[in-house]
């Protein structure tokens, strides 16, 4: 399948507000697709694993894929596309309270990788490069526990 990002991300937030952030992605199903009222851009879940935190947060693993890109998709939500039914990325983390969020994509035919993370009450981070990013749980559990030790 050519000029499709591949994605996964890790992300914590409230319980509460993991449905709302799982309907934001399409779906195969192209009939339940357009009757979404906003929706990531050209963005499809895959699947998605949920476990429960002890703070009454809920920690989601999510496989996606993405026309083009990432960063058309998620950052820049490429120019004008979707008639203002596809927000961001950032301004998504910030609505649903989202704690900590890393994905990592890769676009097979042009070779190029992307790492995107948001870290609450820090910038947002994305970047895109030919050089392949090895994301993987361990950095996951890093990253939240880097987190957690500055809020303290």
């Amino acid at each position: 399948m050519s000029n499709y990002a591949f994605g996964t991300m890790w992300l914590e937030l409230p319980s509460e507000n993991v449905d709302k952030f799982i309907a934001l992605f399409l779906s195969h199903n192209k009939s339940a697709n357009m009757a979404k009222e906003r929706h990531f851009y050209r963005t499809t879940l895959e699947k998605f694993d949920m476990q429960k935190t002890m703070k009454g947060n809920s920690e989601l693993a999510i496989d996606f894929t993405s026309g083009w890109s990432l960063g058309d998709c998620f950052v820049d939500v490429y120019p004008n596309k979707g008639e203002g039914k596809c927000p961001n990325l950032e301004d998504i983390c910030r609505e649903l309270n989202v704690t900590i969020l890393a994905a990592v994509g890769e676009e097979p035919m042009e070779g190029f990788k992307e790492k995107i993370r948001y870290i609450k009450g820090q910038p947002f981070f994305y970047q895109k490069s030919d050089t392949l990013y090895h994301l993987n749980s361990q950095d996951w559990e890093e990253w939240k526990s880097n987190m957690e030790m500055e809020a303290e």
